[in-house]
């Protein structure tokens, strides 16, 4: 209950956020495709339906982080890829946050596929190090564990 409550806070928040104090940069944000700036710099660019984004987007946040991903029942990417300072996310998402199963591939090398919740790594997946070597690994609350624990 208290989850379903916090997800409609979200979703509220932000739907709002689209109308106050934001504007249509490009496009049609009503009913067509569109880019709409928000108020911190962040762009979102996509779809819009009786003034609601839907379907497939992009959004460009103020610090330059890309999220690519779909609008379902209201709440934005079930899945999809977000470009972060250090790698890159392809998986799922909940509530903005890396939950369910994805792939974290840093710039530098390295790379987990694995298990996410409240985006942190949590669960069973495979660490690959830069030298691609792959170890079978555990995470809970983004802390690794030793699995013959």
């Amino acid at each position: 209950m208290y989850f379903k409550k916090l997800v409609s806070l979200f979703v509220l928040i932000f739907l709002s956020s689209l109308t106050q104090g934001q504007e249509c940069i490009t496009g049609d944000c009503n009913d067509g495709l569109g880019t709409y700036l928000w108020a911190d710099g962040s762009q979102y660019i996509s779809h819009f339906k009786n003034g609601e984004p839907y379907g497939e987007a992009k959004i460009i946040m103020a610090n330059g982080d890309e999220v690519i991903g779909n609008w379902l029942e209201e709440n934005f990417y079930s899945k999809g890829q977000r470009t972060y300072p250090d790698g890159i996310y392809i998986g799922e998402f909940k509530n903005n946050k890396r939950h369910g199963q994805g792939t974290y591939s840093w710039f530098e090398g390295g790379k987990y596929i694995g298990a996410w919740r409240d985006d942190k790594r949590h669960g069973l997946g495979i660490c690959i190090n830069e030298n691609e070597i792959h170890n079978a690994c555990e995470w809970r609350e983004g802390v690794a564990h030793d699995r013959m624990q």
